[in-house]
């Protein structure tokens, strides 16, 4: 009895179920279910195939880049100077992405307009100096 599986009848009519071949158990079934597929007793099993593609950033947003202007001072010569620092703002699109899960759909009405800092270092004008140095604020994303 060891390996035998007892695959229950669906419909009275079926044919007997026997203990001793799993095998044989289910090709029975399968030509049952067959047979009242044709006859039209039981409906057709419908397979859901669902091409779930991730939404990405490029989907939602409008990328472009900025420079601004900022006042930062050098550690090494501690001269203060104004900077070009450039960002990415992304811009939400105004018709969002088709076919768009509930969740994926809910994340897009949620997202807001911002911008991302690209350059981490800075090179000091002093023409003494002229070290690179970190950008001292730990702010690399803003929203707008």
């Amino acid at each position: 009895m060891t390996g035998a599986v007892r695959v229950p009848a669906r419909q009275a009519g079926a044919s007997k179920l026997s203990l001793r071949d799993p095998k044989d158990n289910l090709r029975k079934e399968h030509l049952a279910c067959d047979a009242r597929l044709a006859i039209g007793t039981i409906a057709a099993p419908v397979a859901f195939v669902v091409n779930y593609i991730p939404m990405h950033e490029r989907d939602i947003f409008d990328e472009k880049q900025e420079i601004k202007t900022a006042s930062f001072s050098c550690p090494n010569c501690r001269e203060r100077n104004d900077y070009e620092v450039r960002w990415m703002k992304r811009t939400k699109k105004k018709n969002g992405p088709r076919n768009l899960s509930h969740d994926d759909r809910a994340r897009y009405d949620k997202s807001r307009d911002y911008m991302v800092r690209m350059d981490d270092q800075l090179m000091c004008k002093n023409m003494r100096c002229r070290k690179r140095f970190e950008i001292p604020s730990s702010q690399s994303i803003v929203f707008i």
